[in-house]
């Protein structure tokens, strides 16, 4: 079986697959499972706080400048990280709006895409992973995203058959 696709990637579909590969799909139990542990540490915190108040160990200016550190410390990461991220997707975003339209052959060899701006063929080797995300199949070689619209897969191609060949290739090829 082999893929002979066309398609145009959206800076929208490029942002999420980027941030998307971290933790593809959690289940409900997932999320469940972190909100109780992040909810325990929060009730073992108060606990251990008041605790110390209530020895006479920490007073409160001491809990207050504490406490106020830590919230100016997660507040400076929140502002880097967000600009981090804005910048990367800037620029991903401008190599796409380069890159034009996507023609990536796809079979038990290779990958071989051909845009606007390159020219290429990928062993499977190259890639760890193919995952579902809203709307698109998505390739991961290290950090780098390679997401595929389940759009431009071919008439009576199912996106999970498609992510299923994509997985044995990247399996065969070890």
């Amino acid at each position: 079986m082999s893929y002979a696709l066309s398609y145009v990637l959206t800076p929208e579909m490029q942002n999420r697959a980027m941030v998307s590969w971290a933790t593809p799909l959690r289940s409900r139990a997932e999320k469940l499972g972190r909100f109780g542990v992040g909810a325990l540490g929060y009730v073992v915190l108060v606990g251990v706080v008041l605790t110390l108040l209530r020895t006479d160990f920490a007073n409160r200016k001491m809990l207050f400048s504490a406490t106020s550190g830590f919230c100016a410390a997660i507040a400076f990461w929140a502002v880097s990280h967000k600009i981090s991220t804005a910048r990367l997707k800037r620029g991903a975003n401008e190599a796409l709006a380069r890159q034009g339209v996507v023609h990536a052959e796809s079979s038990k060899q290779n990958v071989a895409p051909v845009t606007d701006i390159s020219t290429g063929t990928t062993d499977w080797r190259c890639y760890e992973d193919a995952f579902a995300m809203r709307g698109a199949s998505v390739l991961r070689s290290g950090a780098s995203v390679f997401p595929v619209p389940d759009m431009a897969l071919p008439a009576g191609t199912s996106p999970d058959v498609f992510r299923a060949d994509l997985k044995h290739w990247i399996e065969e090829a070890g």
